[in-house]
């Protein structure tokens, strides 16, 4: 005879695999907060040559830079979506799950419409010459995007959201300090909780 204490407890991880996609892989935000650490220290040599401290109120002129945070920025997305397909694949196969399962298409469809929308501010603000805010508006619009496609994946995506937002906040607030904050958000924070998540899930 079953125990109905069981039977509740697989009916609920049924659901669960059902209503959310659970092959995000914790490895996989490991590797991106790395990428992104290298961009930050990239990002950081080229806009400061001289030294922070020197160069903190120079404004250089972006016309010279564009090109080179243009490939920059391409290559990191690239290695950024292709790492978290790659790795969440496999997560997918070793757990017997369809990556592309309903649970999966809802998470990101959440995930990228405000992606989408951040991404068309950015491209306003790159027309207007106001490359203040960029690095702000990226954390604000990735956090609002993490925390819409929260309900359809594990708990721990919704505080990665929140913390994104909050130094999108403090970068507008602080924009001299922009790239630190960048660097935060998307380098340090994504190693944080891509470990986390490693340890909860997937070890």
């Amino acid at each position: 005879m079953t125990n109905p204490a069981d039977d509740l407890q697989e009916i609920k991880a049924m659901m669960a695999k059902s209503t959310r996609f659970l092959s995000l892989s914790g490895s996989s935000g490991v590797l991106i907060g790395i990428y992104a650490s290298i961009a930050a220290w990239l990002a950081y040599t080229w806009l400061y040559p001289e030294g922070f401290i020197e160069e903190l109120n120079n404004w250089l002129n972006p016309e010279d830079l564009f090109p080179r945070f243009l490939i920059l920025a391409t290559g990191l997305i690239v290695l950024t979506l292709g790492t978290a397909y790659f790795l969440s694949r496999l997560r997918s196969k070793k757990n017997a799950e369809q990556i592309w399962s309903p649970a999966g298409r809802r998470f990101l469809s959440a995930l990228f419409l405000p992606l989408v929308v951040g991404g068309l501010t950015i491209v306003a603000q790159l027309y207007a010459e106001n490359y203040t805010f960029i690095p702000g508006t990226m954390l604000i619009f990735y956090g609002l995007a993490l925390l819409n496609a929260a309900k359809f994946t594990v708990g721990t995506i919704r505080n990665l959201g929140m913390i994104q937002v909050l130094l999108g906040l403090f970068s507008h607030f602080f924009p001299e300090l922009g790239l630190l904050f960048w660097w935060l958000g998307f380098g340090l924070t994504h190693i944080f909780y891509g470990a986390i998540m490693y340890f909860k899930y997937e070890k």
